[in-house]
C-alpha cells in the first residue's frame, strides 16, 4: 500500500511540474508552393545536354526545421532521352539531395518525394536543378526536362520563441521571410495626440516598406485582445503601461495624478527622452510587444524616429533615445525600382549589382525600365551602353547577343567584333516610339561556349550606362494616377511633403483608418522609407498649408445627388487653395466606422484601376467617377536637357557649332577693339 501511495504521489508531482512549465515550442508544418509562393507560373524547362536552373525560398525566422520535411517534385522529360546516361540532380545549399535517372518511368508527369535533412535548411535557401541528358537515338528532336509549377516544399518545424533584439526589427513583429499574410496588432491609444498618431503611422508604413508589400493592421483596444505581435505607441497617459509593469525594463512613478517613466534609483527620464523596449507577451504565447514611449509626445516621436532609422550600437531590447534622427528628403521621382530622375544614369544608380547570365537562366536576362506616370520621352537622344564581364575561358568566336525592347529587336551583335579580352561593351540607340511607361529590356546570348567541363557565363555590369532624356507632363487633378505610386502625392516617394489630416474630434476608428492606410503604403508607393506628417485640422499652420500636399479624412454627409445613394465614401482630388503646385485628396464617409472600412476599398488595386477624373463615389461593388473641375496641364521643361540630348544625337555638329561660336566671339572682339581705337584717336 505504501508503494502504491508513493507511486500515485510521484505521478501527481510529475503532472504538476509538466502543467506548470510553460510551453517553449510548438510543432508545425507549412507548404511552400512553387506557383503561389515562389511565383513559378510556368515549367522550369532545362534544355540541351547540360543545363541548370535555380530558385530561392525562405524559412520563417522562428522555425527550427525538424525531421520530416520533404520536397515534392513533379517532373517530366522528352520521350527520346537515353535513360542510361541522363540524370537530374537536385542540390540544396550546395549539398546534393538526390540524383534521379531520367528514363521511361518518369517520362510523363511524375511526383518524386525527396527528404530534406533539417540541418541543411537555413533562413534563406537555394535549390539548384542540374540536368545532364543525352538523346536516345540519332534523329532525336529537342531534349528537355521540366519541373512543374505544381511542385512544393513541405517544411516540418519546431517553433521557438523569437529572438528579441532591436537591431533585428521589424522581425519578429513582422517576418519578411514568411509567406503568410503579414499582419500586426496595434493598440489604439487612449488619447489621440497628432504626434502619437504620426509616430504610430510612420512605424507601420516603414515596416511595410521594409517587407515591400501591404501590412495588414489589426487595431485592438486592449492588450489581451491581441492574438499576435503587438505595437504600443504613446505616453503613459495614452497607453496602459501599468498593466505591463512587471515586464518593463524601466520603472513607473506616480507624479501627482500622472504616471511618469524613469529608472529606479536614477530618477525620471527627461521630458524629451524617448524610450524603446521589446518585451515578451504573455507566458502562454510567443507574441512579443514593441513599446515606443516617453514622458511627452515629442519623446515618443523621437523614439519612433530612431526605430525607423534602425541603427543600434549593440544587441539589446531596451534603448533610451536622447537625440533626434535626421534624414534627408528624397528628391522628386526618386522611386525605388524606377528610372532615376537624371537623364543619364548607370544601372548601379537603379540599385542593380552584377547580374549573372548562364545556363540557369537560359543565357538570357530581362531588365525592367519603369518610368514615372508623368514622364514624356524626348524624340531623340535615347541610347544605352551595356558592359559585360565574361569567364576568362569563354570562347566568343561564334557568339551573338540579341537585344530587344518591349518585344522589338534593337540589334543582333557579333560579340567577337566588340570583345576586348574578358570584357565587352555594346552600344546602341533606342527609337523613341518603342518607349513606354513600363519597359522591358531583354538580352539573350547565343553560342556562348566555355572550357571543357565548365559552364560559360557572362555578367551584366552595374557600370552600364543609359541615356533616356525626359520632360514631365501631367493633367491634374486625375484620380486615375493614384494607382501609380499615389501620384502626385507620391512625387517624393517618401511622402515627406504630404500631411495626413484628421478631424479635431477624431475617434478610434479614424485612427484605425490612418493606420490602415499606412499599412497599405508598402504596396502603393515604391519607396524604402516614409516621412509623412499627421495633423489635426486645427493644427495646420500657414507654412504647412503652403508647402504640403494633403490627404484629408473627413466625417460628414456625402454630397446630395443620385450618384451618392448607396455610396460608402466619396473621394475628391483638387488643387490646393494655398499653392497651385500642391494637391488635396479628401476621403469622406458618413461615420468613423464607415471611414475605416472605406480605406480598404478605396486603396484596393481593383478600385484604384477604376478611378478617373477628379471625383468618385465608392460603392461596395463598383466605382462612379466624374469630372467637376477643368484639369490643368503641369509641364516641366528643361532647355539644357533638350540641348544635351540633341548634341548627344548629333555630336558631329558640335565642332561646327564650336567653330561658329569662336568666329562670332573673335569678330565681336575685333569690332570692340576697333571702336576703342577710334574713340582713343578722336580724344
Amino acid at each position: 500500500m505504501r508503494f502504491g501511495a508513493r507511486k500515485t504521489w510521484l505521478l501527481v508531482v510529475v503532472l504538476f511540474v509538466v502543467r506548470a512549465e510553460p510551453a517553449e515550442s510548438t510543432i508545425g508544418q507549412y507548404s511552400i508552393q512553387f506557383k503561389e509562393h515562389l511565383k513559378i507560373s510556368n515549367d522550369l524547362k532545362l534544355t540541351g545536354g547540360h543545363a541548370s536552373s535555380s530558385l530561392r525560398f525562405t524559412c520563417e525566422s522562428t522555425w527550427k526545421p525538424i525531421a520530416g520535411s520533404t520536397l515534392h517534385l513533379f517532373i517530366a522529360h522528352s520521350p527520346d532521352l537515353d535513360g542510361s546516361r541522363s540524370f537530374l540532380s537536385i542540390i540544396l545549399n550546395y549539398g546534393v539531395l538526390r540524383s534521379l535517372r531520367l528514363d521511361d518511368h518518369n517520362q510523363s508527369v511524375t511526383e518524386v518525394t525527396i527528404p530534406l535533412p533539417p540541418e541543411m535548411l537555413r533562413l534563406e535557401n537555394e535549390i539548384v536543378f542540374s540536368v545532364e541528358q543525352f538523346p536516345g537515338g540519332r534523329k532525336a528532336s529537342e531534349i528537355w526536362t521540366a519541373i512543374k509549377p505544381s511542385s512544393f516544399l513541405s517544411i516540418e518545424y519546431e517553433e521557438k520563441r523569437p529572438a528579441l533584439d532591436l537591431r533585428l526589427l521589424p522581425s519578429p513583429l513582422v517576418d519578411s521571410h514568411s509567406y503568410r499574410p503579414k499582419q500586426l496588432f496595434v493598440l489604439l491609444p487612449g488619447q489621440l495626440s497628432s504626434q502619437t498618431l504620426e509616430a504610430t503611422a510612420l512605424l507601420i508604413a516603414n515596416y511595410a516598406a521594409d517587407i515591400g508589400e501591404a501590412l495588414t493592421v489589426r487595431t485592438v483596444r486592449s492588450i489581451d485582445a491581441a492574438s499576435g505581435h503587438l505595437l504600443m505607441v504613446g505616453t503613459p497617459d495614452e497607453q496602459p503601461l501599468t498593466l505591463l509593469e512587471n515586464r518593463l525594463p524601466f520603472g513607473l512613478f506616480r507624479v501627482g495624478n500622472k504616471i511618469r517613466l524613469g529608472m529606479n534609483n536614477h530618477g525620471l527620464f527627461e521630458a524629451g527622452e524617448g524610450v524603446v523596449a521589446l518585451i515578451e507577451g504573455s507566458e502562454k504565447t510567443f507574441n512579443p510587444i514593441l513599446l515606443v514611449t516617453g514622458n511627452s509626445p515629442a519623446a515618443v516621436s523621437r523614439a519612433a524616429g530612431k526605430l525607423i532609422e534602425g541603427h543600434f550600437e549593440g544587441p539589446g531590447t531596451f534603448a533610451r533615445i536622447s537625440q533626434n534622427v535626421r534624414t534627408d528628403r528624397l528628391p522628386p521621382r526618386d522611386w525605388k525600382g524606377f528610372l532615376p530622375p537624371s537623364n543619364h544614369f548607370t544601372l548601379a544608380q537603379m540599385g542593380l549589382r552584377e547580374l549573372k547570365i548562364d545556363s540557369q537562366n537560359d543565357f538570357s536576362l530581362s531588365l525592367p525600365l519603369l518610368a514615372t506616370p508623368d514622364a514624356q520621352f524626348l524624340e531623340y537622344g535615347h541610347q544605352m551602353t551595356l558592359e559585360f564581364r565574361l569567364n576568362p575561358d569563354v570562347s566568343v568566336e561564334n557568339t551573338t547577343l540579341d537585344v530587344h525592347l518591349n518585344g522589338a529587336m534593337l540589334g543582333r551583335f557579333e560579340i567577337a567584333e566588340f570583345s576586348a579580352g574578358s570584357r565587352t561593351s555594346i552600344h546602341f540607340k533606342i527609337p523613341t516610339h518603342l518607349l513606354r511607361r513600363q519597359n522591358v529590356l531583354n538580352m539573350a546570348w547565343r553560342g556562348l561556349d566555355g572550357a571543357q567541363g565548365k559552364d560559360p557565363a557572362a555578367w551584366l555590369l552595374p557600370s552600364s550606362a543609359v541615356d533616356l532624356p525626359r520632360d514631365y507632363r501631367s493633367d491634374l487633378p486625375d484620380l486615375g494616377l493614384l494607382q501609380y505610386g499615389m501620384f502626385p502625392f507620391g512625387l517624393r516617394s517618401d511622402l515627406s511633403d504630404t500631411i495626413l489630416v484628421v478631424p479635431d474630434d477624431s475617434a478610434d476608428e479614424v485612427a484605425a483608418a490612418i493606420f490602415e492606410l499606412a499599412g497599405l503604403l508598402g504596396r502603393l508607393v515604391p519607396s524604402d522609407r516614409f516621412a509623412f506628417g499627421v495633423r489635426h485640422l486645427a493644427e495646420l499652420n500657414q507654412e504647412s498649408r503652403l508647402s504640403s500636399h494633403m490627404i484629408a479624412f473627413r466625417i460628414g454627409e456625402l454630397p446630395k445627388g443620385m450618384s451618392s445613394k448607396g455610396a460608402v465614401a466619396a473621394i475628391h482630388e483638387t488643387v490646393s487653395p494655398w499653392n497651385s503646385r500642391r494637391y488635396m485628396l479628401s476621403i469622406t464617409s458618413t461615420s468613423p466606422p464607415a471611414l475605416h472600412a472605406a480605406i480598404k476599398t478605396v486603396f484596393s488595386e481593383a478600385t484604384l484601376k477604376e478611378l478617373h477624373a477628379d471625383t468618385a463615389y465608392i460603392y461596395s461593388g463598383r466605382v462612379s467617377s466624374f469630372k467637376t473641375v477643368p484639369v490643368q496641364q503641369i509641364y516641366e521643361y528643361s532647355y539644357f536637357t533638350h540641348l544635351e540630348a540633341w548634341l548627344g544625337e548629333n555630336w558631329i555638329a558640335f565642332p561646327v557649332i564650336l567653330t561658329t561660336v569662336s568666329c562670332l566671339l573673335f569678330l565681336g572682339l575685333r569690332l570692340a577693339l576697333a571702336q576703342y581705337k577710334t574713340r582713343k584717336y578722336a580724344a
